[in-house]
């Protein structure tokens, strides 16, 4: 019983890890001309993307994913069949 919860420790720190490690960072300017750069707006829009979205390793996979991520986050109330 405590190698299975020792293993489900290693296991979670390892996601967690991973989680940080594929999360980009933004360089931030103090000015506002700065924040609306690709080089800044362009990590924070990633960052937003669920780990469903920025995992797929086919392009087009990836596309259909970000269209329908943003598909449902602008219009919560309508179902995709």
């Amino acid at each position: 019983m405590l190698i299975i919860i020792i293993i489900i420790i290693i296991i979670i720190i390892i996601i967690i890890i991973t989680f940080q490690v594929l999360r980009v960072r933004a360089r931030v300017h103090r000015s506002t001309v700065g924040s609306r750069e690709l080089s800044v707006a362009g990590p924070q829009v990633w960052n937003c993307l669920p780990p469903e979205v920025t995992s797929e390793p086919s392009l087009a996979t990836f596309r259909t994913r970000v269209e329908t991520f943003l598909y449902t986050e602008s219009f919560p109330d309508v179902r995709l069949v």
